[in-house]
């Protein structure tokens, strides 16, 4: 949207290789049916009070217009299917995906492969009846399955898509007006379209609100349908916000009532998917800020570490962007005011996880979740690295009335609507706002200047690939005690050779200019006997997020 930042840069140093499309108000969307009164948009939150009305009116214009099928309402009310298929908009959709996909080699130095989920639905606000006909619906989405999935060619994006989600949040009436009885049926006859278009296509739903719920219409009683009807389920989606308890471990309770359901009925094979995560769903001015601060950041960390002990296949953190409740502001970054807005504290606390991928063989670590530490530790070739997430579980942070814990609110992007969507006329928009460029000719435009991009740092992502790593010339073995003033890690069966420790840390008042923080060892104490390194850091406090990286 305009008044937004491109995020590319970004979002390769964020370690970012799956990304489900949702909420992106056109693109993607079937279609949609905004109303331009609708003041209630997450993305009306921070624009002034002068300026919401005439945004509602184009943000509702962008969503309607750029939406694939714009005249798929009018055609299923009618029953028609030719008037709903009728001038399709590819544009948009085809340049989302592609600049999702096709990373720019500059900004892009590990050549981080980036997928895509696609969706199937309304971006927020853009209607919540069933489709008036279902069939016709059906035969609409088979039609970005032949263009996305089945022969790419059509759209020029890089790779198919080959995650395709039913719906979102069907036990929310602002996402579903209709009974569950309509879902099973629009479930079955869009999964089966996807299917005999590309049978390799994998297809689920229905990113369920509450994801510790295992017993309801749209969990259970969606699982048993198609295990009775022998209705495709390839993975199961849930949504888990942390909002009445704060408590990462959650993840956990919500993982395995979905894993179990799922076996119970016979869909062993199929994943467990938490298609959103944050610690709170509500949007408002005070949220926009605490997702951002160096305590989400702790949770953020923390809930990773919980869901690499869980049955979690792929997890969507909601969300992303620079949109509210993003990772994403405009900020000053008053420590290096070269990088103005570049990172936030939630956007480090990825950018120290990545790290954990240069050694992807997890080793054994103690749980002090109910200490507020929560562990994770890997060995690689010629390194370990371990990531502490010191969090304490406290509501007010993700409580929409009260103010951020250090009373100040960091400046967010708002919705650029000076121009009517009529009045949207220059190349650079059109092409960026509008798609109005082959996707095979996205190559020869990827270096144009986004308006907010700034001069921003690039750092190569790792590349160790998992499967074909050669073991370890030890096997290493880590021991963290918690203490109250911080933590001591110990690791022992390393080799011999003195080892190289490098800190980093997500920790309030840090510098913003980058979404990997520094190697600061200040204050960290180091001693090796043998074949053992005990490191001892006091650092390791309230809301930090602290990475160990023990390198031979």
């Amino acid at each position: 949207m305009p008044g937004f930042p491109d995020l590319q840069d970004q979002f390769n140093q964020l370690g970012v290789s799956h990304v489900r499309l949702h909420d992106i108000f056109g693109p993607g969307d079937i279609e949609n049916d905004a109303s331009t009164t609708d003041t209630t948009s997450q993305l009306l939150l921070a624009v002034p009070s002068s300026e919401k009305k005439r945004a509602a009116t184009f943000i509702a214009d962008m969503m309607n217009k750029r939406a694939i099928f714009p005249h798929a309402h009018e055609g299923m009310r009618k029953h028609d299917g030719t008037l709903a298929a009728s001038n399709p908009n590819w544009q948009p959709t085809d340049y989302y995906i592609t600049k999702t996909m096709q990373n720019i080699e500059s900004l892009n130095p590990g050549h981080i492969r980036r997928d895509v989920m696609f969706r199937i639905g309304r971006s927020f606000g853009g209607g919540a009846n069933a489709p008036a006909d279902i069939d016709i619906y059906a035969d609409l989405i088979g039609e970005a399955v032949k263009r996305y999935s089945a022969d790419i060619s059509l759209s020029g994006i890089p790779r198919k898509i080959a995650y395709w989600e039913i719906w979102n949040e069907p036990d929310l009436l602002i996402f579903w007006g209709g009974n569950a009885a309509t879902f099973y049926e629009m479930y079955e006859k869009v999964a089966r379209k996807i299917k005999s278009i590309d049978p390799t296509a994998k297809v689920g739903g229905p990113g369920v609100a509450d994801g510790e719920n295992g017993t309801g219409a749209y969990t259970k009683g969606l699982v048993t349908y198609c295990q009775k009807n022998n209705v495709p389920l390839d993975f199961l989606s849930w949504h888990y916000y942390a909002h009445l308890t704060t408590d990462p471990g959650k993840f956990a309770t919500c993982a395995k009532v979905q894993r179990t359901l799922l076996d119970r009925y016979g869909f062993k094979s199929a994943e467990s998917i938490c298609s959103e995560w944050n610690i709170t769903p509500f949007a408002s001015i005070e949220n926009a800020t605490k997702v951002q601060t160096s305590q989400n950041a702790a949770f953020i960390a923390a809930s990773f570490i919980t869901m690499n002990r869980c049955s979690v296949d792929k997890a969507y953190y909601y969300r992303g962007d620079a949109g509210f409740l993003g990772l994403f502001n405009e900020e000053p970054n008053y420590l290096n005011p070269k990088y103005n807005g570049f990172s936030t504290y939630a956007a480090q606390a990825f950018g120290l996880y990545k790290e954990m991928f240069g050694t992807p063989n997890l080793l054994a670590s103690p749980d002090y979740s109910n200490k507020d530490f929560y562990i994770l530790s890997g060995r690689g070739t010629n390194a370990v690295n371990v990531l502490v997430a010191h969090f304490r579980k406290d509501v007010s942070l993700a409580a929409a009335a009260s103010p951020p814990p250090n009373k100040k609110y960091y400046r967010q992007y708002y919705v650029d609507s000076g121009r009517k969507y009529e009045e949207i006329t220059d190349d650079w928009s059109r092409e960026h706002w509008l798609g109005e460029v082959k996707a095979d000719e996205n190559a020869d435009n990827a270096d144009s200047t986004p308006p907010s991009s700034g001069d921003t740092p690039s750092s190569a992502a790792p590349t160790d690939d998992p499967a074909s790593e050669p073991a370890a010339p030890v096997s290493a073995s880590p021991f963290v005690k918690a203490t109250s003033n911080g933590v001591v890690v110990t690791v022992k069966n390393l080799p011999t050779r003195t080892p190289l420790l490098e800190v980093r840390r997500v920790k309030d008042k840090g510098n913003l200019g980058v979404i990997l923080p520094v190697v600061d060892n200040r204050g960290v104490t180091v001693k090796t006997s043998g074949t053992t390194i005990t490191i001892t850091d006091p650092n390791a406090t309230d809301y930090t997020v602290s990475h160990y990286s023990i390198i031979w």
